[in-house]
């Protein structure tokens, strides 16, 4: 099943830099404080606990991927069950994706408020990257996927040396007690943080642009490792600098932490860099967002073509932008998303995988 009449195959390279920075929108927002909040000193190991949680969710989506042709998961929803049950599960999942983008542009504003742009309506600023990210994935996401593999090598250059620069001034005693409130715990947090890389779930719908089965299992899982690397790293590097109880207090930990950068005379304040990392890879993410609820709707409805759905759905993500009352209440509500999106969209493929181990038998390709 194609995406649209002019979606072109998705490279390994470039669908692994896409769902890379999808999945780590996240982890410039104020999440690194709710896992320090979480887990204490030993946040830095609930990426790597949510990390083994999650692989055996995406065996279960690559192995139903594999055994229908790496048809996306809505148009075997649709063989398994039905149209009306792909309907249902298309438009479930644009609402879920809606709401999901709309909370991620309403922290995205207020981080450039408070930071950058004090005099800016947020109204403005909300707007204006819904608008970009409707450009972005307008003509497909193979041009979408380019874009991201052209701004990423930068992005994650600029990351990681602020990243290890700040490190070095950190302190190795502010780790202790290294397994925080306790194993058992840390343990439970990891597993109520596995939506970290809820964002996996946009495999299952462009699983028909791959061009072999092993480009999709090596994207999947060299995202999944990657991007909890990356989480891990920050984790460690945020209890290197703020002691806690100090890290749960920080609101936007990365740019915190860009401003502790000072190597004397050499190189001081290096925060606009981290700003320009941190707003490349949110306005990809919110890009694949929009394109990921616009494709849901395209599946679900059986329509030729995603396009026209993009800007009434950005339209509708703009509107839940400004639900919440105050930058609080956005973020506490997203925190809650997080805990409860992975129900839906681990659930689906993995209930999908089930069904299709006890009761289908036909081994037919989708057309």
């Amino acid at each position: 099943m194609k995406q649209s009449s002019q979606e072109g195959y998705l490279g390994g390279i470039e669908a692994f830099v896409l769902v890379s920075m999808f999945i780590t929108v996240k982890l410039f927002f104020h999440i690194p404080r709710e896992l320090s909040s979480a887990a204490g000193t030993a946040s830095w190991m609930v990426p790597l606990i949510a990390f083994l949680g999650v692989v055996p969710v995406f065996l279960c989506v690559e192995r139903v991927a594999n055994r229908f042709s790496r048809a996306s998961l809505l148009s075997i929803s649709g063989l398994l069950w039905g149209r009306y049950v792909q309907w249902f599960l298309g438009l479930f999942l644009t609402v879920l994706l809606v709401v999901h983008v709309g909370y991620q542009m309403r922290i995205f504003g207020e981080f450039m408020i408070t930071t950058l742009l004090p005099n800016t309506p947020i109204s403005v600023v909300i707007i204006s990257s819904a608008l970009l990210g409707v450009f972005l994935a307008y003509n497909g996401l193979e041009n979408l996927s380019r874009t991201a593999w052209l701004l990423f090598p930068l992005a994650i250059v600029v990351f990681l040396v602020s990243i290890f620069l700040v490190g070095f001034q950190g302190h190795i005693y502010y780790l202790s007690p290294w397994l925080g409130y306790g194993g058992v715990a840390t343990i439970e947090t990891g597993i109520r943080f596995m939506g970290l890389f809820k964002e996996i779930v946009l495999l299952t719908l462009i699983a028909p642009l791959f061009r072999k089965q092993k480009t999709f299992r090596q994207v999947g899982f060299g995202s999944l490792l990657f991007t909890a690397s990356i989480y891990t790293l920050t984790q460690i590097v945020l209890h290197l600098n703020f002691p806690f109880p100090g890290a749960r207090e920080v609101g936007f930990p990365l740019y915190q932490l860009g401003r502790l950068i000072n190597l004397q005379f050499a190189i001081q304040r290096l925060e606009p860099f981290m700003v320009f990392a941190w707003s490349t890879v949110t306005t990809i993410g919110i890009a694949v967002g929009l394109y990921e609820s616009a494709l849901a709707t395209t599946q679900g409805s059986r329509a030729p073509d995603f396009r026209p759905f993009l800007f009434p759905l950005a339209a509708l993500a703009v509107v839940v932008a400004f639900i919440p009352e105050s930058s609080i209440e956005a973020v506490n509500t997203y925190t809650y998303l997080m805990m409860i999106l992975p129900i839906p969209f681990y659930g689906l493929p993995v209930f999908t995988w089930i069904w299709v181990t006890l009761f289908y038998r036909n081994s037919e390709e989708l057309k």
